[in-house]
């Protein structure tokens, strides 16, 4: 039985179990939130994330951890426990225990002495597993909602976030520093006929999707270009209703034969609000070069 972090390379099967813990959520809502964690991204909504790996290194469980600052019944800031899995062929072996106590240790090695968690009040066998590892009740409380009809700066905020997620998974969709990517996740970011142009040339190249990915998972796995990483620098966004558009400065960097680059450069995006929420409509992308410089946007 090994616990470990989960790694880049469990993405996939980390997001079929995620799904299974929370069929409500869309796979592209789980999977952006998965990668912004293994991003290392600021905004994550995860701090520490456990897998529980067999003995072929097939995953059959994890444990999500978020700091909260509040956490319902501790005396202060501690680990909540935001996620537990283990999938049903693998229950009543111990793997649940196992990943709480890795959970437990990783808080203590932290400095916390306590460790939280939840589960709704009808789960009655989600309580007896925690009072059996530990936990005790602290409270019990009733949730309300009343819906609100949300203000025109509220709404610009929350699709300003969107916005923000769809750019930065686009930006780390072609890292190959931890492994092969997976180009063909560019299908979630963007409508179905979306469309990309490189205009670096006299002329612009202008692809759907599957003509943009088709050369570049080449390109990223077949040694040609190592060491891949681009990401925004600076982005100006204007939103108005259903659609908005983004001008962003950015840096790539890599080996390409074996030769170290770096260079920097600015796309815009076009972005349409869905039924699914924002995605990408279209993106284009200029980079510089001789005679041709960009300054920080402000």
């Amino acid at each position: 039985m090994t616990i470990r972090p989960v790694k880049s390379t469990d993405r996939d099967v980390w997001l079929q179990m995620r799904a299974a813990l929370w069929p409500e959520q869309t796979e592209t809502e789980l999977g952006i939130e998965a990668d912004h964690f293994l991003r290392g991204s600021k905004s994550s909504l995860l701090t520490a994330v456990f897998v529980h790996a067999d003995e072929q290194d097939h995953l059959t469980g994890f444990i999500e951890l978020f700091i909260r600052n509040v956490a319902e019944g501790c005396d202060g800031p501690a680990p909540h426990v935001e996620g537990w899995y283990v999938r049903p062929d693998s229950r009543n072996r111990g793997v649940g225990r196992a990943l709480m106590n890795a959970a437990g240790t990783w808080a203590r090695s932290r400095g916390f002495n306590e460790l939280a968690s939840d589960t709704t009040a009808d789960n009655e066998l989600s309580q007896r597993v925690h009072q059996k590892l530990g936990f005790e009740i602290t409270e019990r409380s009733v949730h309300f909602r009343k819906a609100l009809e949300a203000s025109e700066s509220n709404q610009v905020e929350a699709s300003k976030t969107g916005i923000d997620r769809l750019t930065d998974s686009f930006f780390a969709l072609f890292c190959n520093r931890d492994g092969a990517p997976e180009l063909e996740r560019i299908f979630d970011l963007f409508v179905p006929n979306g469309l990309i142009a490189k205009c670096t040339g006299p002329d612009p190249e202008i692809s759907t999707l599957h003509e943009f990915i088709a050369p570049r998972q080449e390109l990223l796995t077949s040694g040609t270009l190592t060491e891949f990483s681009e990401s925004e620098t600076s982005e100006r966004t204007q939103i108005f209703g259903n659609i908005a558009q983004r001008i962003s400065t950015y840096q790539k960097s890599g080996c390409l034969d074996g030769v170290p680059f770096t260079t920097r450069g600015v796309k815009t995006f076009q972005f349409v609000k869905t039924r699914l929420g924002w995605r990408i409509f279209s993106v284009t992308w200029d980079d510089e070069r001789d005679g041709l410089a960009i300054e920080e946007l402000a």
